[in-house]
This record gives structure tokens, C-alpha cells and sequence, in this order.
């Protein structure tokens, strides 16, 4: 049995939690509350719709309109964002470690961040 989603117009610039709060369900736009940022990119994907799982219906507060890969995607991009992180603090440490300029402030943290990870046993 699956909730008739509703046509509610929200005030302007109402995030989707704050739709929640309010009580309003979703549009016919928008399957879910949840969906509501998912054209601006702001929405968490739900894990259960596309097993046709998801008990919260139009009242849930995870995207409907994702796909059923988004959330596997988008573990794969901030792994990868993190990856490329990593690898810039190393070579900013390389750099600063051989003596090449560097901004006091950005030497200062990424001896922090050494220390850091060397206390966590994180290594370089």
C-alpha cells in the first residue's frame, strides 16, 4: 500500500528537513520528501526503494529520483576526493621537508597532521 503523493507548493528556499517539519509530503515532482534537493545535488539517496523496501513512502526523508548505483558512486568520488587529498599533504610535506618555500601557516599544519598521524600509528 503505497502513499498517494500529495501537490504541496513550499515557500521558497524550504529545505527539505524543514519541508518535513512542517508536515508537508511530496509532489508529484518529487516522489519523496526527501527528493526535494536531488536536482541541486543535496539529497542522500535511499537504499530501500529500489527494493521496493522503503516503508516511509512520500514521507521519507531520503531521494526517491536517485539511481540504484548513487550512493556506491558517491563513496567512490569521496574516496577519491580523500585519495587526492592525501597525496597533496604528502607532497606538500616532501617540499617543505626539502626546504622549498612554503606559507608558515601550511608548514605549521602539515607538521601537526605528521605528528598526528604518527601518534594514531597512521604513519606517513
Amino acid at each position: 500500500r503505497e502513499a498517494m503523493p500529495l501537490k504541496v507548493i513550499l515557500p521558497d528556499r524550504e529545505t527539505p528537513r524543514a519541508a518535513m517539519a512542517h508536515g508537508h509530503v511530496a509532489t508529484h515532482d518529487f516522489p519523496s520528501v526527501g527528493s526535494l534537493g536531488h536536482y541541486a545535488g543535496l539529497c542522500k539517496p535511499c537504499d530501500f526503494v529500489h527494493r521496493n523496501t522503503c516503508r516511509q513512502g512520500a514521507n521519507c526523508k531520503y531521494c526517491h529520483l536517485c539511481g540504484p548505483e548513487e550512493n556506491k558512486r558517491r563513496k567512490k568520488q569521496r574516496q577519491g576526493v580523500a585519495r587526492a587529498l592525501r597525496r597533496f599533504e604528502r607532497e606538500m610535506a616532501a617540499a617543505v621537508s626539502q626546504g622549498f618555500p612554503c606559507h608558515p601557516a601550511a608548514a605549521a599544519a602539515i607538521q601537526r597532521q605528521a605528528q598526528v598521524r604518527a601518534f594514531a600509528g597512521l604513519g606517513a
